[in-house]
């Protein structure tokens, strides 16, 4: 017997088509109106993915009545040959959410009317990183889930569902680089979150001693003085310096024009936080983020000339794939999450070298590159090794 992977909807499909799958005959749901609001506002044409869409009434009626380009995934294969059936040029894929294979692309937003509550408290969670780094800058996300933290029996599967609350779903949110901007509830007591990915907004944080401290705009800068105060130049404005004794009161005083400070960890290092990962700031680098390409993408600058880069593609390669044509391998070996590979190469008459970290951080990969000049290589490459095996996944 294959596994269900539809949390038990593939088993009730029948009963739950015969009740949605005419609404359009006899009229919307609950909740229809906030969808259909939240649809319009998109402008005719904006790619919109649909999660856990059953056999797509209302939800994805509702997206197309409004002009737009819908993508569909449900874990039901009912679900999915009925929905085929109803929207035969809508694109669906049949497959959980968590896997889709639509998170290769972007989107303008994302819908999960009555769904995420019915995964695993992990699952959620990745299921918001995945929908952040769907979404372009300015994008949009709406889903429904209690206000309030609470488990029940889901009435037509009885199994669990369970909501991790406003207050978790706002945090997650913003780690994953998301804010969360409004809530409501329809008339039949659904509460709805009403999400956004801001447009050339920094998703780079950084963290420790009770403050996280947001820059503003970029391109910015954060570094470490001699003392171990967090200093940020952001434009014109420079040395703005966050001592770690300062309350986030005086703290934000100082930085007000530059920065949103609020209370954060208590760690005894500053850390930089993104979405997928965080980081320890070493002392003497500078972490240089432009926002331009990816607004939670950052290069760590060292002395003579060195950088540090984290990747976190969706496919890793292996770390044999990673040597460039023209490189070789000089080093290789493993750390305590992962494995590394040194490469040198020439450039323009100078030796260059290259040492790639493969770990594992949260349950999913990352790529952590050091580039150096050869000569610089014994000075910083302890301060890769020393990154790669602290990172930490969210």
């Amino acid at each position: 017997m294959s596994e269900d992977r539809s949390n038990g909807y593939e088993g009730i499909a029948d009963v739950y088509i015969a009740g949605r799958g005419t609404r359009a005959l006899v009229g919307d749901s609950i909740g229809a109106a906030v969808v259909r609001a939240w649809a319009q506002a998109f402008s005719p044409g904006a790619t919109v993915l649909d999660l856990g869409c059953g056999p797509g009434e209302p939800s994805t009626r509702i997206l197309r009545e409004a002009g737009l380009a819908t993508y569909a995934v449900d874990a039901s294969p009912a679900m999915v040959a009925a929905f085929r059936e109803r929207f035969p040029g809508v694109p669906i894929e049949e497959n959980t959410v968590e896997a889709s294979t639509f998170f290769d692309r972007t989107f303008d937003g994302v819908l999960a009317w009555g769904l995420l509550f019915l995964l695993e408290p992990a699952a959620q969670a990745l299921v918001i990183e995945k929908v952040a780094r769907a979404l372009n800058p300015g994008g949009r996300f709406l889903f429904t889930a209690p206000k309030e933290p609470v488990e029940w029996l889901d009435g037509m599967t009885d199994r669990p569902s369970r909501s991790l609350g406003a207050h978790t779903y706002e945090r997650l949110l913003r780690d994953a680089g998301l804010t969360l901007v409004a809530e409501a509830e329809d008339d039949g007591e659904n509460h709805y979150y009403f999400v956004e990915k801001a447009a050339g907004h920094v998703f780079v944080v950084a963290e420790g001693f009770g403050k996280r401290v947001i820059p503003k705009q970029s391109p910015f800068e954060f570094s470490i003085d001699a003392a171990g105060s967090l200093s940020l130049a952001v434009g014109d404005q420079r040395a703005i310096v966050v001592a770690s004794d300062f309350s986030v009161d005086a703290a934000q005083s100082l930085t007000l024009a530059v920065a949103d400070i609020t209370e954060g960890p208590s760690w005894p290092l500053w850390w930089l936080q993104t979405g997928p990962y965080r980081v320890p700031l070493p002392e003497g680098w500078r972490a240089h983020a432009s926002g331009f390409i990816d607004p939670s993408a950052f290069d760590l600058l060292g002395p003579d000339g060195s950088m540090i880069f984290v990747q976190t593609p969706q496919r890793t390669p292996g770390i044999d794939h990673m040597v460039g044509p023209g490189q070789r391998i000089v080093a290789r070996g493993s750390l305590t999450t992962g494995e590394w590979v040194t490469v040198q190469y020439v450039h323009e008459g100078l030796s260059y070298a290259q040492r790639h970290a493969r770990v594992e951080i949260g349950g999913r990969l990352a790529v952590v590159t050091l580039q150096c000049r050869q000569d610089a290589l014994p000075l910083v490459e302890p301060v890769h090794a020393f990154l790669a095996d602290a990172i930490l996944g969210q």
